[in-house]
């Protein structure tokens, strides 16, 4: 298994993983394709750096990663 950045190709499977009911349930309302791309890669895109989890060549699964505080490790420890 290994993660790779969210790239805008990606976006679209994405958005099918968000629309799916087990998931949507979590992810009310599901954002459109182009709320996703504004969202992650547009002028003011949040911080949070996401990654596709693929095994075997499959994707599988979708994690962030993000500093709930500027103060939650040691100044020599870098966020995400």
């Amino acid at each position: 298994m290994h993660f790779e950045p969210l790239h805008e190709s990606t976006l679209p499977l994405l958005h099918a993983w968000l629309q799916r009911p087990h998931v949507a349930a979590w992810w009310q309302p599901t954002p459109a394709l182009e709320e996703l791309r504004e969202d992650y890669f547009g002028a003011g895109a949040d911080p949070t750096e996401a990654f596709v989890a693929w095994h075997e060549g499959v994707p599988i699964g979708f994690i962030q990663c993000y500093a709930t505080s500027t103060s939650w490790a040691p100044p020599t420890v870098p966020p995400c």
